[in-house]
C-alpha cells in the first residue's frame, strides 16, 4: 500500500524511473551474461538473472540515500511494491 503523501504525479514519476533503471540494468545483465558465455565462463539461468537484477536495483537504491521528501524519495517502497 502506498504512503498517503505520494501522489499520483509522484507515483507516476517514480514509475518512469524505475522502468529506466530496470531497462538499464537488464541491459548491462545481459550484456555481462553475453560476454560469459562468449569467454566459456558459466552460464546463469533465467532466474538467477532476474535475481541479480533485482539485487542490483536494490543496490543502487539503498546506495542513493533519498529522504522522503525527496522528488525520488519513495523509490525503493515503490520497487518493493512493483516486485513483491
Amino acid at each position: 500500500m502506498d504512503h498517503p503523501a505520494i501522489t499520483a504525479q509522484q507515483t507516476h514519476r517514480l514509475d518512469c524511473y524505475l522502468a529506466k533503471m530496470l531497462f538499464q540494468t537488464t541491459i548491462y545483465h545481459l550484456w555481462r551474461e553475453k560476454n560469459a558465455r562468449r569467454h566459456h565462463q558459466v552460464w546463469i539461468t533465467t532466474e538467477q538473472m532476474k535475481k541479480r537484477i533485482d539485487r542490483a536495483i536494490r543496490n543502487r537504491h539503498l546506495s542513493l540515500w533519498y529522504k522522503f521528501d525527496h522528488k525520488l524519495g519513495g523509490l525503493m517502497q515503490r520497487w518493493m511494491h512493483h516486485t513483491i
